[in-house]
């Protein structure tokens, strides 16, 4: 059985750590100013009855547009950001492919069955099962039969399920190879800072020195 690792792992956790607090800082601090700003706004609307006009409906529509759209995506972004990875499950992404590739969403679709069936299979895997399904002759049966559970299953078994201890065993391998151990030391350094690499070349640098002149004495 071979198995592409490539489609499962975690690509967010070579990144440092300090972009994922800093995006996640920003979505914050852009969630807050959405929600005080626009509640401010609706507040106001609601309260003085002379702000009732055709066109301040129209303002007031976009405020609860802005409400909406802030706390469905900063919000999920900040809370990924600050977990460093996407902790949401796989519904999230069966409800963004399918429409993406031409697919209606029903109340025929069950996706939580879905999510739990794709649970230990990879992200790259579920998007080839809804491109494989998909094809231009299922797509023009959906107003007859809409998609159903069961049209992705044959899709999902032709694709190996990765589970937990297989990605654990892996990754514990990764770091044990010399780009692992490699990643990791960079990884490290980008941490601390550049000032600490630069003062641990210089001490280095600095006893090599004396050395020298340690032996140029003995000489003389």
């Amino acid at each position: 059985m071979t198995i592409d690792y490539s489609l499962f792992m975690n690509i967010s956790a070579s990144v440092p750590a300090i972009w994922h607090y800093a995006t996640g800082s920003f979505s914050l601090l852009c969630l807050l100013f959405g929600l005080l700003s626009n509640g401010f706004l609706i507040f106001i609307f609601i309260r003085d009855p002379n702000l009732r006009r055709p066109r301040n409906y129209f303002i007031v529509n976009l405020a609860i547009t802005d409400l909406g759209l802030l706390i469905s995506n900063n919000g999920l972004h900040v809370i990924a950001s600050f977990k460093k990875e996407w902790i949401f499950g796989q519904i999230v992404l069966w409800k963004t492919l399918i429409p993406k590739y031409g697919g209606i969403i029903t109340p025929v679709l069950d996706l939580t069955s879905l999510a739990k069936l794709s649970d230990s299979y990879a992200p790259g895997h579920i998007h080839d099962t809804i491109v494989e399904t998909l094809t231009e002759r299922r797509l023009s049966k959906m107003s007859k039969h809409p998609l159903q559970a069961s049209d992705f299953i044959p899709g999902l078994a032709h694709h190996n399920a990765i589970y937990k201890e297989e990605e654990d065993a892996y990754k514990s391998w990764w770091k044990k190879t010399p780009l692992g151990k490699k990643r990791e030391r960079f990884l490290e350094d980008q941490e601390e800072g550049g000032g600490d690499g630069k003062g641990k070349k210089d001490k280095k640098g600095g006893g090599k020195g004396k050395g020298k002149k340690g032996k140029g004495k003995k000489k003389k």
